[in-house]
């Protein structure tokens, strides 16, 4: 690829006249009128071009007289690509002119030169602290097209400095320059605050027995790094792997990755353990995906050899709930669920009770019944927690005690309404909650 770059000039001029407490009088150096440059850098590449301007426009950047030991001056650039092709920046100092003072003394060892990104006024970095001998085409990054960049320029004097620099003076030029380049990407936008989806699938379980790598796969709609982790239990003693790869792993949108992972010693000696002695286990592997703005998206996939006891599996259940949480993620699940079958109801028997949510998580149920002013909490509801896939619609038939089934066929025979509530508490892997109530109302028929 052919690139050109252009270099932009910003004249950055600090005069200093040092003065101590000691010191009878200071010596006021003259502030010269900086010569006008050109502020737009214009560089062209294949496929596109370049074009960036600043501000502020042909005036010195920073001047500053009489700055005494541990104080500074600052003043700011801005800068912005108003092309089509995006771009590296780095800034350099050229035309370093020293002035010695009356006593020889010279700024050379006691200025400090610091440059702060600004461009969110919130979070400021700094990006560089030196002397400007050390500025020598440093790297501030991507300037994307289309956006703008502010930063800061401090010159700061060295408290320690002595009174034989008294009177001395510094002048220089900041040169802003910009390689295009075609493969530049932009920046996600401030505003993308919405996780990446991740879908998750681990094979096999032969393979797990057999003391193979897991094949893992992994797709998202946008492009994003991923780690894997694992969580190995058997309801009484658990090993946690922190991470399965080297590196993350890079997933480009839309496409599916197949990841091939081999369990450590420390968690293959647990599977080889409780394979030999055939003791159940399970094995989690959780997916944490983060794309360009820092979104972030988990995902848990399991495999169980043997079934574990229900303790054992809600402990498990709990466990991966508070290690699969993320702090990106503030957004609670879109629940939905209906009670069905009222003639079931009516006859005794048990009725229906259908739970979608758009994202995995674990719901809690609850249930009243009215008998006419009278409400009553259900005890024993089952089942009491169930858990939702995203995008997926589970039914099931609850199991309403005896008393509650024979109390509401004994009203409807008295002619008396009754109302059945079922209250959904979801609760997905960021500790995001939502509570929805299906109802159903059953009133006798009149003769």
């Amino acid at each position: 690829m052919r690139v050109l770059t252009a270099p932009t000039v910003t004249r950055l001029i600090v005069l200093a006249a040092l003065a101590l407490a000691a010191a009878a009088a200071t010596v006021r150096w003259p502030n010269p009128t900086p010569e006008p440059t050109p502020l737009v850098l214009r560089a062209t590449a294949d496929g596109g071009a370049l074009r960036i301007t600043s501000t502020p426009d042909g005036r010195a950047l920073l001047s500053a007289t009489n700055l005494a030991p541990g104080k500074s001056a600052e003043g700011t650039v801005a800068l912005r690509n108003d092309g089509s092709l995006g771009g590296s920046l780095a800034v350099s100092a050229t035309n370093l002119r020293y002035g010695a003072g009356p006593g020889g003394g010279s700024l050379a060892a006691g200025l400090q030169l610091e440059i702060e990104e600004r461009t969110d006024p919130t979070r400021p970095t700094v990006l560089f602290r030196g002397p400007p001998e050390a500025l020598g085409g440093f790297q501030l990054g991507a300037l994307p097209a289309g956006t703008g960049r502010v930063f800061l320029v401090r010159a700061h004097i060295d408290p320690a400095l002595g009174n034989t620099a008294q009177g001395s003076s510094l002048a220089f030029d900041l040169v802003w320059s910009a390689t295009a380049d075609s493969s530049c990407v932009p920046p996600p936008s401030l505003a993308d605050l919405r996780p990446p989806t991740l879908r998750l699938r681990v094979a096999s379980r032969s393979a797990l027995l057999r003391r193979r790598p897991l094949t893992v796969y992994l797709r998202s709609d946008e492009r994003v790094s991923v780690t894997l982790s694992a969580l190995l239990s058997d309801g009484r003693r658990s090993v946690r792997v922190r991470s399965l790869l080297s590196r993350p792993a890079r997933l480009e949108a839309g496409k599916t990755a197949r990841l091939r992972v081999r369990l450590p010693r420390p968690a293959a000696r647990f599977v080889s353990a409780r394979v030999a002695r055939r003791l159940p286990f399970v094995v989690s592997i959780t997916a944490s995906a983060r794309d360009a703005a820092g979104n972030v998206r988990r995902a848990t996939a399991a495999i169980a050899v043997g079934r574990l006891p229900a303790r054992a599996r809600r402990a498990q259940s709990d466990e991966l709930a508070r290690c699969a949480r993320a702090p990106a993620d503030g957004r609670a699940p879109r629940v939905s669920a209906r009670l069905l079958d009222a003639r079931a109801l009516a006859r005794g028997r048990q009725p229906t009770l259908v739970v979608s949510s758009d994202e995995d998580a674990t719901a809690t149920l609850a249930g009243s019944i009215n008998y006419g002013r009278k409400t009553a909490r259900i005890k024993g509801l089952r089942p009491s927690r169930i858990v939702l896939r995203g995008g997926r619609t589970a039914r099931l038939r609850l199991g309403l005690p005896r008393k509650v089934l024979a109390r509401a066929r004994a009203e409807l025979r008295r002619r008396r309404a009754i109302a059945l509530r079922i209250t959904v508490t979801a609760r997905d892997r960021a500790g995001n909650t939502r509570a929805v109530t299906a109802a159903l109302r059953l009133r006798p028929r009149r003769s």
